[in-house]
C-alpha cells in the first residue's frame, strides 16, 4: 500500500514538471533587438596630441659676455623690435678701441714708406747737375783752345795737361751729382711688396673692426616678432656662450597640435586629412576641428607612458575655430577617421554566428525567431556593415546565444 502511494507521489510529480516546462515553452522569451535602420559606421582611432604655437621664435646669443640686463618675464605681451636681453659690451669696446688705434698707427706706415722726396731736394740736386755739366763743357773748350796753343808752341805741356786734368775733374762732378740725382729718384719709389703688406694689414684690421662692431650691435636682443613671452631662460648676471638660448616668444591664439603616431597608422593617414580634436574641461567638453598639415619624413624614438622605446612619427595639425582657451603644453584628444561608409545596415559582430558556408543572425518576424543568412562588408573592430540579407526595419536579436532561443521560438522584445 505505501509503495503504491510513493510511485502516486513520483507520477504526479512528474507529471507537474512537463506541465512547467510546456508552460514555460509556451511563454514568450524575453530578447533584446536592434532595429535596423541606415546609419554612418566609421573606422578611426584616438592619439594624445599637445599644443604648440604655429608661431614661435627662440631668442639666441649670437655673441658670448655676462647678461647685463633682462626686461621681460615669462607671459609679458611684446613687440616686434622691443629690447629683451641686454649684454655687457664693455670688453667689446675696449678691443674695437685697440684695432682701431692699430689701423691708424699702420695707415702711418703705409704713408711713410710712400712718401716722395721733396720736390725743392730734387730741383736742388738737378741744379748741382746741370752746374757740373756746365763746368765739364767748359773745361772741354778749356783744353782744347790749349792745345792748339801747345802745338803752336804758345804753351808748355805742364799748363796744357792741367786743362786736360780739369776736364777729367769736371767730368767726375758731372758723375757725381748724377749718382746723387739716381739714389733720390730710388728713395721715393717703395720696394716691391710694401703696397701688398699694408694693403694686407688693413684689409685684416677694418674686418676685425667690422666683426666687432656687428658682436656689439648683437648684443642688444631685441623680440623677433610680436607676442607673448613662453620662457625665459637666463638670469641677469649670467655669463652665457654662443649660441645659448635666452628668450622664447610665440604668437598666441595661433596654435597647432603635434601628435606622435605609431608607424603602422600613419599608412592612413595623409596631409588635407579632416580630424576631431577634444579638450577634456572638468565643467564642459570642448571640440575643435582640425587639418593635417603635415606628416613627418622620417620616424624618431619616443618612451611611451610605460617606458618603452616606440617609433613614432611627428603629425602636424592645424586647429581652425575658436582658440582662445588653448595655450601651449595642454593635452587634447585627436581622433583620425580613416574610413567611413553612410546609409548602411550596421550590427555588432557578436549578433552573427556559423551558418553553413557563411554567417547567419536571428530575426524577430512575427514574434517568432527566424534564422537569416548574411554577408558582411567593411567592418570595425565591434561592427559590420551587412551587404546582404536584412532590410531597413528588420528586428536583429542581439544575442544568439541566450539560454532557450531556438529557431522558431516565441519572443518578446523588452
Amino acid at each position: 500500500m505505501k509503495k503504491r502511494i510513493r510511485w502516486v507521489l513520483v507520477i504526479i510529480c512528474l507529471l507537474a514538471a512537463v506541465a512547467y516546462y510546456v508552460s514555460e515553452a509556451a511563454k514568450p522569451l524575453r530578447v533584446e533587438a536592434l532595429l535596423m535602420e541606415p546609419r554612418t559606421l566609421s573606422l578611426s582611432f584616438s592619439e594624445e596630441g599637445r599644443v604648440t604655437p604655429v608661431l614661435e621664435r627662440t631668442v639666441v646669443a649670437a655673441v658670448g659676455g655676462r647678461v647685463s640686463r633682462v626686461k621681460v618675464s615669462t607671459g609679458d605681451l611684446v613687440a616686434k623690435g622691443e629690447l629683451m636681453v641686454q649684454l655687457d659690451t664693455e670688453e667689446l669696446s675696449y678691443q674695437l678701441a685697440s684695432l682701431r688705434g692699430q689701423l691708424e698707427s699702420v695707415k702711418g706706415q703705409r704713408t711713410q714708406a710712400f712718401q716722395l722726396q721733396p720736390a725743392a731736394q730734387m730741383v736742388s740736386q738737378q741744379l748741382l747737375v746741370d752746374q757740373a755739366r756746365e763746368q765739364l763743357a767748359v773745361a772741354k773748350a778749356e783744353e782744347e783752345r790749349a792745345e792748339a796753343l801747345y802745338r803752336e808752341g804758345a804753351l808748355s805741356l805742364q799748363e796744357r795737361e792741367q786743362t786736360a786734368n780739369a776736364v777729367v775733374q769736371a767730368e767726375f762732378l758731372v758723375s757725381q751729382q748724377e749718382q746723387g740725382m739716381l739714389l733720390l729718384k730710388e728713395q721715393a719709389v717703395p720696394r716691391a711688396g710694401t703696397e701688398q703688406h699694408f694693403s694686407g694689414l688693413i684689409q685684416s684690421l677694418e674686418g676685425q673692426i667690422a666683426l666687432l662692431r656687428y658682436q656689439i650691435s648683437q648684443a642688444r636682443l631685441r623680440a623677433p616678432i610680436s607676442g607673448l613671452v613662453r620662457q625665459v631662460l637666463v638670469n641677469e648676471g649670467a655669463v652665457v656662450a654662443p649660441g645659448t638660448p635666452l628668450v622664447t616668444v610665440f604668437q598666441p591664439d595661433y596654435y597647432q597640435v603635434e601628435v606622435y603616431l605609431p608607424v603602422v597608422n600613419t599608412l592612413r593617414i595623409s596631409p588635407g586629412m579632416t580630424v576631431d580634436v577634444v579638450l577634456d574641461d572638468p565643467a564642459e567638453q570642448h571640440t575643435f576641428q582640425g587639418e593635417v598639415k603635415k606628416v613627418a619624413a622620417a620616424a624618431e624614438e619616443r618612451i611611451s607612458p610605460l617606458g618603452i622605446v616606440e617609433q613614432r612619427i611627428k603629425t602636424t595639425i592645424q586647429l581652425t575655430g575658436q582658440l582662445e582657451k588653448l595655450r601651449p603644453g595642454i593635452a587634447l584628444e585627436v581622433t583620425f577617421t580613416t574610413k567611413r561608409e553612410e546609409g548602411r545596415l550596421v550590427v555588432p559582430k557578436t549578433t552573427l554566428f556559423p551558418h553553413g558556408d557563411g554567417e547567419a543572425l536571428f530575426l524577430i518576424r512575427n514574434g517568432r525567431t527566424e534564422l537569416q543568412a548574411v554577408k558582411r562588408g567593411f567592418e570595425t573592430e565591434e561592427e559590420t556593415v551587412i551587404t546582404e540579407g536584412l532590410q531597413p526595419g528588420d528586428k536583429v536579436i542581439r544575442n544568439p546565444r541566450l539560454e532557450g532561443l531556438t529557431l522558431g521560438r516565441r519572443v518578446a522584445i523588452w
